[in-house]
């Protein structure tokens, strides 16, 4: 685990990207805390806080007695896994008002075959997406992300919206 980020957020991504890759799908229960507490290696309350939060999100339903299922809700998970979303630091960073991204590049290329396998393009794509985006913490740089999309999704994006 990243020790930059708290533990109960990486296990909420963890869970979350479970539910959105499908690992997990819709209306199917996940393990209980006890699994998961010994899975991630920490206490039940830590992996509470985690999935209370993905509860209040709408990823994941309580059932009394039951257990915790993914929501039925697949609209909410498809509109989840098809809008752009960065790294993590998108996730958390974007509440700290001392992050600021510093420069944003997009760019079209040629698809390699490793990157058009990880994004699970058809053999015939022949170009991809690139953003690169440097983030700053108190003026500082602090991170460089790099995201790589298929075509027809890094098209919809305007550099504007990457600051």
């Amino acid at each position: 685990m990243n020790s930059i980020l708290p533990i109960y957020y990486q296990i909420k991504q963890t869970i979350k990207t479970w539910i959105v890759d499908r690992e997990f799908g819709p209306g199917e229960k996940i393990p209980s805390e006890n699994e998961l507490a010994e899975r991630f290696g920490v206490s039940r309350l830590t992996v509470r806080q985690a999935t209370g939060q993905l509860t209040q999100e709408g990823f994941l339903v309580g059932r009394r007695g039951e257990g915790t299922f993914v929501t039925d809700n697949v609209g909410l998970i498809e509109g989840y896994n098809f809008e752009f979303h960065g790294l993590i630091d998108d996730f958390f960073f974007a509440q700290i008002a001392d992050i600021k991204t510093r420069s944003t590049h997009i760019e079209r290329m040629a698809a390699s075959k490793q990157i058009r396998e990880k994004l699970g393009l058809d053999v015939r794509t022949t170009e991809i997406v690139r953003i690169t985006r440097v983030r700053a913490l108190r003026e500082r740089p602090f991170t460089v992300s790099v995201n790589y999309l298929p075509t027809e999704t890094g098209e919809k994006i305007e550099e504007a919206a990457l600051y």
